[in-house]
């Protein structure tokens, strides 16, 4: 009797747990769908060059604290191979300086010139 009443138990919870995932499929497709029919819909009159314009304006700001992190981490690399008296590590360090540099260059080219390059590229 009791052996019975575990195995019906049992049988039941694998039942309710192999049901879970489909609940939770359909849970996930109605918010995705939810979200995709939202994103669709038209807020407002916008502009798609000046959205693309704002958005690539606001790309240069992590961009350039990136490459500021790359030419601080480059400078520190370099004093510990310099203090080391290692060659190939100073190489190393002297492209991670100037390739955080060159990323501090773009992100500073970047944000003025987005709409001279969309204009280019025909978006604006």
């Amino acid at each position: 009797m009791i052996k019975e009443k575990m195995t019906n138990g049992i049988a039941r919870a694998k039942r309710g747990f192999c049901n879970i995932k489909t609940k939770a499929d359909s849970a996930i497709i109605a918010a995705a769908t939810a979200a995709g029919t939202t994103a669709m819909t038209n807020v407002g009159s916008c502009d798609g060059a000046a959205a693309l314009t704002t958005a690539l304006g606001y790309l240069a700001i992590p961009v350039g604290l990136l490459g500021g992190v790359f030419l601080i981490m480059g400078i520190i690399h370099y004093a510990g191979a310099n203090s080391d008296g290692d060659g190939p590590a100073k190489k190393k360090a002297t492209n991670e300086i100037a390739g955080g540099g060159m990323v501090i260059a773009v992100a500073v080219v970047l944000k003025p010139m987005v709409g001279a390059i969309l204009g280019a590229v025909g978006v604006a």
